[in-house]
């Protein structure tokens, strides 16, 4: 086998030697040049750029900026790069600066609570960047009004509050919204701003309450109530001639309610000359015109009042009444003439105007007063019964009767000679013999005193 063999000569391995050192050399100058290279990738100055996919800001968008009470609107966020790319799989936390306005969900579901602006903020989850949108919540519309009644009639000239309820498309009531309100047929009723209804004439009335468009309506019926009494007043009032005086009809139903509105009043005059007695200056107000007396007297549903007395006298006259609050003081002197116009109330009477064998005494002062007369409906002096000073008279048997149950009768009395100035005269009424079935044996014993006479220069 053949074989062959080079010894390297001394002189090659040092040229070897010198190379390989040369290479060496040669890359450590490479990697030192290569320092200032990846140095300038890096900027140059010591600074390094965000990684693409960094966070830089939160945008927070909606369909709306507006939402109405009780309703939702969506928003949406996007976490952007510092260019402006999306940043994929970002997640955000959502809160309201004021929940009692507006809420958010987990997803930027906002639900408007009440009307006014809250701030909605997506906060991204990783990189804490956020962002904030206003929402704007507004009232929501009316969809409908209710017209609640406490009662359906309504009595004429009472009055009951109504109250409307205003609500939304969802049946959520609101509040705080304005409603006018207004009545039909005209003049049956009114209702003020606040919902105040007032019967006035019986009928079927249509109420309704109107907010933002929206209307509701109730019908309520206004009817006349059933007085249980009435009562006028002033039972008596003596003026002159001149003197004005106010007569009230006051009628209470079957409640016991004070009935509203004005109650027709019936009257009768008796005149001294022809002349009305009264003559009439304002509702309910009269003012005395010539002398007599006026009886006045209502009716409503067949219920009847007190019978009224107003009396115009002139001087020289005294009122006796067996109404209460009759009393008159007179001055008077020697030969003077006083006429006394005797009003008998009959209310009490089982039969009003037969008054039988009825007795009506006087009581007077004989030494002041002398009886001179008596006219309608006394047949004239039985006797001077009891002494002087007492006279009793029977009436007619079938005395006239009056839708008032009032008879009047008028006695004259002269002022005796004997009479002494700074004396006085009492005069009274009495029925000392008054049948059962009259029912005036239930007066006081005498009835009334009716004045004072007193003698004067």
């Amino acid at each position: 086998m053949l074989s062959s063999s080079r010894r390297v000569r001394p002189r090659a391995r040092s040229v070897l030697r010198a190379g390989s050192t040369l290479v060496r050399r040669l890359r450590g100058a490479l990697s030192l040049a290569a320092v200032p290279l990846l140095l300038g990738a890096c900027g140059g100055d010591g600074t390094t750029d965000p990684p693409s996919n960094e966070v830089a800001r939160v945008e927070v968008t909606a369909t709306a900026a507006s939402v109405v009470e009780a309703q939702t609107v969506q928003l949406s966020a996007r976490a952007a790069t510092a260019s402006g790319t999306t940043v994929s799989g970002a997640s955000f936390t959502w809160t309201s600066s004021n929940t009692s306005i507006a809420t958010v969900d987990g997803t930027g579901l906002v639900r408007g609570v009440t009307v006014g602006s809250a701030t909605i903020t997506a906060a991204e989850n990783a990189s804490g960047k956020s962002g904030t949108l206003t929402v704007t919540v507004t009232p929501a519309p009316v969809a409908s009004v209710t017209v609640t009644v406490p009662q359906a009639r309504v009595k004429s000239g009472a009055r009951v509050q109504l109250s409307a309820v205003v609500r939304d498309a969802a049946g959520r009531v609101l509040t705080g919204r304005a409603v006018t309100w207004s009545t039909s047929p005209d003049g049956l009723a009114t209702v003020g701003a606040t919902g105040l209804f007032e019967g006035s004439v019986p009928g079927r009335v249509t109420v309704t309450a109107t907010s933002e468009g929206r209307s509701g309506s109730a019908a309520l019926e206004v009817y006349q109530p059933t007085p249980a009494r009435i009562t006028l007043t002033p039972a008596l009032r003596v003026i002159s001639i001149g003197d004005t005086v106010h007569v009230r009809a006051v009628a209470i139903d079957t409640d016991g309610d004070t009935i509203r509105g004005p109650m027709p009043l019936g009257f009768n005059e008796t005149r001294r000359a022809g002349a009305p007695v009264l003559a009439l200056t304002e509702p309910g107000v009269y003012r005395g015109a010539a002398l007599g007396h006026t009886v006045f007297q209502a009716e409503s549903g067949g219920v009847w009042s007190n019978a009224a007395v107003v009396a115009v006298l002139g001087e020289g006259e005294l009122l006796a009444t067996a109404l209460p609050n009759g009393a008159r003081n007179l001055a008077a002197r020697v030969g003077d003439q006083v006429t006394v116009p005797v009003i008998l109330d009959m209310s009490r009477a089982q039969t009003p105007g037969d008054l039988g064998a009825l007795e009506l005494e006087v009581g007077y002062n004989a030494s002041v007063l002398t009886l001179r007369s008596a006219t309608p409906g006394i047949t004239g002096s039985i006797s001077e019964g009891g002494g002087p000073g007492r006279y009793r008279f029977a009436f007619a048997s079938s005395a006239p009767a009056t839708g008032t149950r009032l008879t009047v009768v008028t006695l004259v009395f002269e002022v005796a000679a004997t009479a002494q100035p700074g004396q006085a005269a009492a005069l009274s009424l009495s029925f000392p013999s008054a049948p059962a079935n009259t029912g005036f044996a239930a007066y006081p014993q005498p009835i009334v005193v009716t004045g004072i006479v007193g003698i004067s220069n």
